[in-house]
């Protein structure tokens, strides 16, 4: 009673349920790796980041330091230009005759020294 189209049928489900098994099988180990590979890239690339922030931090505060001297310089102009204004306003005044000579002496004048200008010489 058993025919032989039963037992055709019985052999290939059988056949058929090993392949997917082994199938199944090799796609778990091929996705067990790729888990494995993406865990290693990750701690790759957080070493990098860690090396690349070890890199940039640096370079940062040289920039911020140059940044900084520059501001310093113009504050250094700026002040100057303020007093060789002041200080040639002051002498414009003296030689028309608008301030006394003997009182030009009393106001506090920057980068003198015995009334005379402290400019740098080659």
């Amino acid at each position: 009673m058993v025919d032989s189209i039963q037992i055709l049928l019985a052999v290939v489900i059988s056949v058929l349920t090993v392949l997917v098994t082994v199938i199944s099988l090799a796609v778990y180990q091929i996705l067990k790796e790729l888990k494995q590979s993406i865990v290693k890239m990750n701690f790759i690339l957080d070493d990098a980041h860690r090396m690349s922030s070890a890199v940039a931090q640096p370079v940062e505060d040289a920039s911020e330091f140059i940044h900084g001297v520059k501001k310093g310089v113009n504050f250094i102009k700026s002040i100057s230009k303020f007093v060789k204004d002041d200080f040639l306003e002051e002498e414009k005044e003296s030689k028309e005759g608008k301030i006394d000579p003997a009182d030009s002496g009393k106001k506090l004048k920057f980068f003198q020294k015995n009334g005379k200008s402290l400019k740098k010489t080659s």
